[in-house]
């Protein structure tokens, strides 16, 4: 009995299989390349979202809401009041200080807060207005000053008031 030896894959067979094998490399790096750009095309939108949203954020507080503080301390629990959403915020700071006072004497009663006698306003690190009973009757510089705030009237570095 002869047995003929094995002598593998025909040339023309390893040619097949080279091109075949070649064929899935460039088709998985395609693949790669597609899912790659995919990926980096949705976290430069997911990013851009987020600066975009973070921004609007930063500016909305300040036009929209205020706290109106029990204590001439910061430490105090304020209560946070917003303007009433069929009214649009004023761009007049002392439009927007008038309103502050007005809405926090409206609201003390019902949070048990004593009424003051001469309350002041300050601009708080988070850009609100915040409404201080002003216990010892001292002058609006006196009490922003002891508690490191400013002014209302004072500018705030990088500030755009988004009502324009």
């Amino acid at each position: 009995m002869t047995t003929t030896p094995d002598y593998g894959p025909s040339p023309a067979q390893i040619a097949r299989m080279r091109a075949k094998i070649a064929d899935g490399i460039v088709v998985r790096r395609k693949r790669t390349r597609t899912r790659r750009g995919v990926l980096i095309g949705t976290s430069i939108l997911t990013v851009g979202a987020l600066v975009t949203g973070a921004a609007i954020l930063a500016t909305l507080p300040e036009a929209h809401s205020f706290s109106c503080y029990p204590a001439d301390d910061l430490a105090s629990m304020p209560q946070k009041v917003s303007y009433p959403l069929d009214l649009e915020p004023t761009a007049a700071v002392s439009e927007q200080v008038e309103w502050a006072l007005e809405l926090c004497a409206l609201i003390r009663p019902e949070f048990q807060m004593p009424e003051p006698a001469d309350p002041v306003v300050c601009r708080l690190p988070n850009l609100w207005l915040g409404v201080f009973p002003n216990e010892l009757g001292r002058t609006q510089n006196e009490v922003c000053a002891d508690l490191g705030l400013l002014e209302p009237e004072d500018t705030v570095p990088g500030f755009e008031n988004p009502s324009g």
